[in-house]
């Protein structure tokens, strides 16, 4: 099992320009994964958290609780078509 990957970038990170990012994100939907990308308008590199907490913390909680209930229903035993069990 692959989880999807979340992206958080601000727009303005002088290390990694938000291309580079938009590209990485490209390049996974194009090879099927479900890329999220998430821009922050403002803030440097790694000050996405910082700069909209309230929404950064909302994006994270969600991204977990999805990342969990993927891990619990690919720990499910499967059924079987033959014996319903």
């Amino acid at each position: 099992m692959r989880p999807p990957p979340l992206l958080l970038h601000t727009v303005n990170d002088p290390d990694h320009p938000i291309r580079e990012v938009r590209d990485l994100a490209a390049v996974g939907a194009r090879l099927g994964w479900d890329v999220r990308l998430e821009e922050f308008p403002h803030g440097g590199h790694t000050e996405a958290w910082n700069t909209d907490r309230p929404r950064y913390d909302r994006l994270v909680r969600a991204f977990r609780s999805e990342v969990v209930a993927l891990h619990l229903q690919a720990a499910k035993p499967h059924q079987s078509a033959d014996t319903g069990s």
